[in-house]
This record gives C-alpha cells, sequence and structure tokens, in this order.
C-alpha cells in the first residue's frame, strides 16, 4: 500500500535526522553546521513526504468527513520547538530535552491547552508537565498521577527585594506651575536688621513718621527633566501583564531618591541645588579632641543652637542609617551618671524613639556615610523650595521609536527644580551668632 511506504519511510528519515541530534546532545553540543544542513535537507524530504501521505489517505488520515481532517502524525523529529521527539503508544510527541529556561507555565491558559493537547491522540505532551514525574507513588508532582488537575499559582505582581525611601518632598516648599520657568521673589531681611528693607520705629505723639522701603530680590528658575526610558517587548508585556504596573511603581521609587539626592546633594548644573552645596548652609565644626566617626551629644546641641529661630518646630534630622548606633550609646554628660539621649524609659526593650531633640529623624541613603559631611543634617525643609510641572511624572507609551524591533517603550518624564530659599546664613542681632534653617556637621574622619 502506497501510505504504508510513505510513512515507513517518513519514519525512517526521522529516525536518521533524531540520529544526528542524539549524537549532538550525548556530547551536550548544539549541532554543527554542516549537521544542521543535513538535518534540514531532511526535514525539506520528509515534509514533501507527508503532503504526498495526506493526498493519498489512510487509516486515522480522514476522521471528520470530506476532506482532510486533523494529522495524527507526530510532527517531523528535530523540527519541534524542544529539540529532536520521540513517540509513545498513542502517537503523541514525547520531549526528553527541554530547553533552557523552559521550565514553567507563563500563565493558566497556558497550562490548561498543555494539558488539552496532551491528552489528545495524535497530539504533543508538553515536557513541562512530566518532568521528573514519579512512577510509584501518586502526588501532585506527576500529571499522570493526577498532578494535572492542580495547577501552579502564579504572582500576580514582581515584588521589590529593597523597600524605597521615604520621599523628602512631603516636607519641602512645592509650588506647582503650568510652564518651564518661575520667577522667585525673595525677602531676605532678618527681623532685626535695621539697614534695609522695611524698618519700624518707637515714636512720639505729633512727630513725622520715618519711611523705609520694601528690599525684594528675584531670581529666574528654569525647571530641570528627570527621565527614565525603558524599551520592553511585546511577547514579555502580554506574557508578564503585571509588568506595566511594576515598571510604574519602580520608576516611581527611584524618581523619589533621584530627587532626595538632589534635595540633599545636588550641585545646581543640570539638576536642583541641593542643601549641602548652598550657601546657606552652616556646618559644625566637631569637637576638640572628638574621636574620628562619632557623633556626639555636644555635635547635636551645638547644632540646635545654630538653627534658624521660628524652624524649631518645622526641622527634621536627615541622616544614613549607619549613623544609629551613634545615637543608640550617646549620653548628656551629668556627673558620675550619664543620661541616655536617644532610648526611651523603657530601654532596649522598648522601640526607639525616631528622634532627636522631639524632631523626627528622616534616614535617607542621600546622606553621607558616618564620619563625612553630610551624615546628620538638622533642615527646616519648608524654606526649600520645590517648583514642581503641574500634573506631576508624565508617563508615556510608543510602539513607533523601536517599530522594527517589535518594542514597546515606556517613557517617564517629570520636570523640577529645587532650590533652598535662604541665600546665605543671618546674623544675629549681636553680629557674631549666625543662623540658617540648614546645619549639617562638618567631616570628623581620622
Amino acid at each position: 500500500m502506497k501510505y504504508k511506504k510513505l510513512k515507513d519511510k517518513y519514519i525512517a528519515l526521522g529516525k536518521k535526522a533524531q540520529s544526528i541530534q542524539d549524537l549532538a546532545d550525548l556530547a551536550n553540543r548544539p549541532l554543527t553546521d554542516s549537521e544542521q544542513v543535513e538535518v534540514n535537507g531532511l526535514i525539506a524530504e520528509a515534509e514533501e513526504i507527508e503532503n504526498q501521505m495526506w493526498g493519498v489517505g489512510g487509516p486515522g488520515m480522514d476522521i471528520t468527513g470530506p476532506g482532510p481532517g486533523r494529522k495524527t502524525q507526530p510532527d517531523f523529529p528535530g523540527s519541534g520547538p524542544y529539540g529532536h521527539v520521540s513517540v509513545d503508544s498513542m502517537g503523541r510527541q514525547i520531549s526528553p530535552s527541554i530547553p533552557p529556561g523552559y521550565a514553567q507555565f507563563k500563565n493558566d491558559g497556558e497550562f490548561f491547552q498543555s494539558v488539552k493537547n496532551s491528552c489528545a491522540r495524535g497530539g504533543s505532551i508538553d515536557p513541562r508537565l512530566i518532568m521528573g514525574a514519579p512512577t510509584t507513588v501518586s502526588t501532585e508532582g506527576a500529571g499522570a498521577d493526577g498532578g494535572f488537575l492542580v495547577p501552579p499559582q502564579w504572582s500576580t505582581e514582581v515584588f521589590s527585594t529593597v523597600a524605597a525611601e521615604g520621599a523628602l518632598l512631603s516636607y519641602c516648599n512645592v509650588v506647582p506651575v503650568t510652564g518651564n520657568t518661575y520667577v522667585q521673589v525673595l525677602d531676605t531681611g532678618a527681623p532685626w536688621e535695621a539697614t534695609n528693607g522695611v524698618q519700624a520705629y518707637w515714636k512720639g505723639e505729633n512727630t513725622q513718621l520715618t519711611q523705609s522701603k520694601v528690599d525684594l530680590k528675584d531670581t529666574t528658575k528654569r525647571l530641570h527633566k528627570l527621565t527614565a526610558l525603558v524599551p520592553v517587548t511585546e511577547e514579555l508585556l502580554e506574557d508578564a501583564p503585571s509588568l506595566d504596573a511594576y515598571l510604574r511603581r519602580k520608576v516611581t521609587s527611584i524618581f523619589d531618591f533621584k530627587i532626595n539626592l538632589a534635595i540633599i546633594q545636588g550641585d545646581g548644573a543640570g539638576k536642583p541645588m541641593g542643601i549641602l552645596n548652598s550657601s546657606a548652609l552652616i556646618s559644625e565644626a566637631g569637637e576638640t579632641g572628638q574621636e574620628a566617626d562619632t557623633i556626639i551629644f555636644q555635635n547635636v546641641s551645638k547644632m540646635w543652637s545654630r538653627l534658624a529661630p521660628g524652624s524649631e518646630g518645622r526641622s527634621i534630622w536627615l541622616s544614613h542609617k549607619d549613623i544609629l548606633p551613634q545615637f543608640m550609646s550617646m549620653t548628656i554628660p551629668a556627673g558620675i551618671t550619664a543620661i541616655p539621649v536617644y532610648l526611651p524609659a523603657g530601654g532596649v526593650s522598648s522601640q526607639p524613639y525616631a528622634s532627636l531633640m522631639s524632631r523626627p529623624i528622616v534616614w535617607t541613603q542621600a546622606c553621607e556615610s558616618l564620619g563625612d559631611k553630610g551624615d546628620l543634617i538638622l533642615a527646616d525643609l519648608s524654606q526649600y523650595q520645590v517648583i514642581l510641572k503641574t500634573g506631576g511624572m508624565k508617563t508615556d507609551v510608543s510602539m513607533h521609536l523601536f517599530f522594527d524591533w517589535d518594542l514597546l517603550c515606556f517613557r517617564f518624564i517629570l520636570r523640577i527644580e529645587g532650590v533652598p530659599l535662604w541665600p546665605a546664613p543671618v546674623t544675629g542681632r549681636n553680629g557674631v551668632s549666625t543662623y540658617s534653617p540648614f546645619v549639617c556637621l562638618s567631616e570628623r574622619a581620622g
């Protein structure tokens, strides 16, 4: 019978192609160029024979009525997506070798479709359904023992292993604008200043009032652009529907840190001017004889004394987390017995206060490490102005930028400027002390 001869030849070609693949698998290597050419030729010849088989018909070739029905012959060995294949008693394909990274189902739909195909005569058994299946015990790990009925659970989102740090924007003086430039008007005169700006005088009855003049300064600020550009394949976006939400969360947390870093350390060149580079910053020196890489109570008390009057109730401490042990051991000298500064009345059995001098401590990686200038900052961020483009972070998705690569491109843009409102520290009425809303410790490295 012609059909049987064609089938036997088809199988012989398959065995020959499979033997070539087996040799490559045994050596744990891909096919060589010459082997690939030979396999491709065998595949082409087998496809021609397969077409002839459809033409002559045969057992099982037409099961749905007149005309060709479903194909009962397995795909040609060596031509499937998983390399070479073998066939079980039902005519189903079994793949003993699974490509790297192909070990799990992408979603529940793919799992159920694989089970359906594996149960059909002449279908293909997905290798993921039989990986490492036990043969003598009925467990969920074996599909044939009932494991097919228990699909795996899949995470619906991507979890970050490092939590984002808190944003400092909520402490700042935020001004929303619709354009990309902003004119800032400042009154820099202290209430006790006696020479410039609006003045007040004591006057007696029937005497002429003394005039004074408003003294304001203005500066033009241009918003800077913070961006993130993330190309993503169409396939990845389709197979991981949570990727869109993940990207938006991830970029937001990264933007928060970049803004924190700019508020504290920005140099004003293409980014906001930070506290540590501000001309209004007061750097408090360490104590004479103080050990390197330490913070002591005298440092804290002197920083507090330099904080601008009126800023006490609005100020916060900004600090790198690695100085926490210094706080835990900090004491106020009081004769023979030292008084702990940071620990609560319950001692270490209670949660330590996240405050110092009754003001909250905000831990941030934007501060410097212990001993460096900027490891501890006392700041009234209401005196730090952030100019933010109305609408906040702008998010766009485009298929056109990398159209020929079949990529979607996520673009995130935030227009922002930041600047300390104080151009310089103010001098006290005694002409000696200076004050600022921004005070830090100078370097105390060895």
